[in-house]
């Protein structure tokens, strides 16, 4: 009697307590996870705040960019903001400036071409046109450019 009714008893609050646990479980933080997902946590951070650094030179010269400066190898002209600022930045023989002048001759050439293929095209389309003697007499100034290149 009284024992198998307190063993009862037990059993139904042992069966309470685990219904009990399943329906309200306890958040357990994993931090090895975690640590995984951090990578791409500061991937995306970094995708969305990121701010694009501002262009050190123009080929062209504009109110921004209206210091010209020639690269040393080939002459050619850029344009930077300010000649002091440029100047402490990317010494005259420095590593930085070599790197910098070929990053401005490479642009440079690649407009070269760009435009060149634009007055070839001008010119077949001169050809097709039947204006021979117009197409043959046209001038190609950033093809003769890109010729010293």
């Amino acid at each position: 009697g009284f024992h198998q009714a307190n063993t009862h008893q037990r059993r139904q609050h042992h069966r309470q307590q685990h219904r009990h646990a399943d329906a309200q479980p306890v958040p357990d933080i994993n931090w090895r996870n975690l640590m995984q997902l951090l990578p791409l946590i500061m991937l995306f951070l970094f995708t969305f705040w990121r701010t694009d650094p501002e262009p050190i030179y123009s080929l062209r010269r504009t109110h921004d960019f209206a210091v010209e400066r020639k690269t040393g190898r080939m002459d050619v002209p850029f344009y930077v903001k300010d000649s002091d600022t440029f100047d402490s930045q990317f010494g005259l023989k420095s590593e930085k400036r070599v790197r910098l002048e070929q990053s401005v001759e490479y642009e440079y050439r690649d407009q070269l071409s760009t435009n060149c293929q634009y007055e070839r095209a001008q010119q077949k389309r001169l050809y097709r046109w039947g204006e021979k003697e117009k197409a043959r007499k046209m001038k190609l100034p950033h093809c003769d450019e890109l010729k010293r290149w």
